[in-house]
């Protein structure tokens, strides 16, 4: 992914308005670029900020803290849809070994 691509990103990564794909490609785009990384940071900060006021909240602001929990969220996310993906791909492949030997022993009593 170019960074021109991840800054574009950026605002609908932080609206959760990513595919799992794209979020995946986002986030590793940007644990690999210190520029883009920074971008996100200042975006999140700015909509984290602004999200406050008009909240109309006077709380102590840990942003650094917020943001590096909202990437973490982002990776426990993507952790559970790959874990879905390889459930998903190993019920398929049990249903149809269960289907050919079905199938096996359906044959093996026609004959």
């Amino acid at each position: 992914m170019e960074c021109k691509d991840a800054i574009r990103m950026i605002h609908p990564y932080l609206e959760h308005a990513l595919s799992v794909e794209e979020t995946e490609r986002f986030l590793k785009h940007t644990e690999s670029c210190a520029s883009c990384r920074e971008e996100l940071e200042i975006y999140f900060t700015v909509m984290a900020a602004m999200d406050n006021l008009d909240r109309d909240r006077n709380v102590s602001l840990n942003l650094k803290g917020r943001f590096e929990e909202q990437l973490s969220e982002s990776r426990r996310e993507l952790a559970f849809w790959a874990f879905i993906r390889r459930f998903r791909h190993a019920a398929l492949i049990g249903a149809w070994v269960l289907l050919a030997a079905v199938l096996i022993i359906e044959i093996r009593f026609l004959f």
